[in-house]
């Protein structure tokens, strides 16, 4: 009962307590407020041990003056998605019907100023009976053009502990150990775009230094700003 009132509340998290059934509801509620709703996050150092992630996906409407609606939740997979690049991206497919609802909210936004779709991307690790959870993005799409929405670049959060940790390595000094996230989701197949029905989110290093490798972006998912774990009971 408490895990179906937690996915009323946050609907990404469906897929994680589907496939983990026994987590402290408190400890995931707690969890959840921390990462995208603006509690206090918490200062402890991250424990950098391998780890297998699993990442999250919602699209979400708003609709003004007070009305929201979870259009998808999905997962993902880490990876270079487009072969012509080397890039680390997180891959979701995504229905094309989702992706023409979306379209027809944003088109009325544009004429009316009433609607906005924001999609949140979380991950997931376990570690030693512990599930913890770290916000990778949350903002708007806009439409690029007829068949592509795209978002801002937005740093990804990291902690505090970490950046001090991260500038005193010889790969990264200070300025150069920023991730950066921006989403990109293709609409249906066409003659000119092959990457149909999937949103992409890009990760890349800020400033001039361009994409992130797999193997950093790896790395890098050490340090986010992880939540306190959530508990198997």
């Amino acid at each position: 009962h408490e895990h179906k009132l937690l996915v009323r509340a946050f609907p990404m998290l469906k897929p994680l307590l589907d496939a983990n059934k026994t987590l402290a509801p408190g400890d995931v509620y707690k969890s959840q407020r921390q990462l995208f709703h603006e509690d206090s996050p918490p200062e402890e150092a991250p424990t950098v041990t391998p780890g297998a992630y699993t990442f999250y996906l919602e699209v979400e409407l708003h609709q003004l003056p007070f009305h929201s609606e979870s259009l998808y939740v999905g997962t993902g997979t880490l990876g270079v998605f487009d072969p012509s690049d080397w890039g680390a991206t997180v891959s979701f497919p995504i229905p094309v019907d989702i992706w023409s609802q979306a379209r027809g909210h944003l088109d009325t936004s544009q004429q009316y100023g009433l609607a906005r779709v924001n999609i949140r991307v979380m991950a997931s690790r376990a570690r030693g009976g512990l599930v913890e959870c770290a916000q990778l993005f949350t903002g708007d799409i806009t439409r690029d053009d007829h068949l592509t929405f795209e978002s801002d670049s937005q740093a990804i959060q990291i902690s505090p502990t970490a950046r001090r940790l991260l500038e005193t390595t010889a790969r990264f000094t200070v300025g150069e150990g920023d991730m950066e996230a921006c989403a990109i989701w293709f609409g249906p197949a066409s003659p000119d775009i092959v990457l149909a029905e999937v949103l992409t989110l890009c990760l890349q290093w800020s400033g001039e230094i361009g994409d992130m490798r797999v193997d950093e972006a790896k790395r890098m998912f050490e340090f986010l700003d992880w939540a306190p774990a959530c508990r198997v009971i």
